[in-house]
């Protein structure tokens, strides 16, 4: 159970080698993007690695209508039957996957192994993009597909995050889900909501904070906190002397002290481990978010 489920995201990632060897598979991909007019025909890549590494590439430069343009040309096949609803739903997954192993990490659970949520998320992930309701969400395609993802695994992990819609009736195009900020990537949004509904549920004074404030250094240490938090580098006493530090305006360590029911002495010292712990960690951390 356990290697299979670590090998899960290894797994998808053969998986696609195979398919993108395999020219009658990009062939079909092509002609669809064809019909959509996302490509003219002579400029479709001729396999599905560099198809999707094209489009990668445009969406860079052309935003989110370029993005809902091409996964909604592939979602009215992803959601048919048979062999063309697989294999137009693997490419949008593939597409999805960076996302959907951040926002694993993300979601952690603090007592259900990493490898365990990724599969979950994973597994959500294809059932998501195969029953989307394009005709009723036709806009911001892979920021709904990340929420869903996120909504549906929690039901699974019987972890009911309270900033999920309660369905899909409350898409991301909804104003309340999306940020003012129209060049940002939808997935990078999702995944921010994500960290400051997870730093909102921690309950450790210095970590609340909206999606907005997640920019920059202050998202790297929320972030880090988090998972120094679910991976045990850290307590919560030393996550909350850390964390302490990072509010809009620093709490003194007298009143931090008093709060925790220490002395300023032991308070300080507190966070000296704490800092240590996470210094020696560090790299682990920066190896998973690379």
């Amino acid at each position: 159970m356990t290697s299979h489920i670590v090998d899960s995201v290894d797994h998808l990632n053969a998986e696609w080698s195979v398919l993108s060897a395999d020219s009658s598979k990009a062939a079909a991909v092509a002609g669809w993007l064809v019909d959509a007019g996302v490509f003219t025909p002579d400029e479709a890549p001729t396999d599905l690695r560099t198809l999707l590494k094209e489009l990668n590439l445009r969406d860079r430069v052309l935003g989110r209508d370029h993005t809902d343009w091409w996964m909604g040309a592939l979602l009215q096949h992803a959601i048919g039957p048979g062999e063309t609803g697989r294999l137009a739903a693997r490419v949008v997954m593939q597409a999805m996957l960076p996302g959907a192993v951040k926002t694993a990490r993300r979601m952690q659970k603090f007592d259900r192994p990493y490898a365990e949520v990724t599969h979950i998320v994973v597994a959500s992930l294809f059932e998501v993009v195969r029953h989307y309701p394009l005709h009723r969400r036709p806009v911001k395609i892979a920021a709904n597909l990340l929420m869903d993802t996120v909504r549906i695994s929690c039901r699974e992990l019987r972890w009911d995050g309270p900033w999920l819609p309660g369905s899909s009736q409350a898409p991301l195009d909804d104003a309340r889900h999306l940020s003012e900020d129209t060049n940002q990537e939808p997935e990078q949004w999702a995944l921010r909501s994500e960290l400051a509904a997870a730093a909102a549920t921690s309950g450790l004074p210095g970590l609340e904070c909206t999606a907005e404030d997640l920019v920059g250094s202050r998202r790297d240490v929320v972030d880090l906190l988090l998972w120094a938090l679910s991976e045990r580098v850290v307590g919560p006493g030393g996550v909350a002397a850390i964390s302490d530090q990072y509010q809009g305006a620093v709490v003194p360590d007298e009143l931090a002290a008093r709060r925790a029911g220490v002395r300023p002495a032991a308070w300080r010292q507190r966070r000296s481990r704490a800092v240590s712990q996470l210094r020696q960690s560090a790299g682990i951390w920066l190896e998973q978010t690379a």
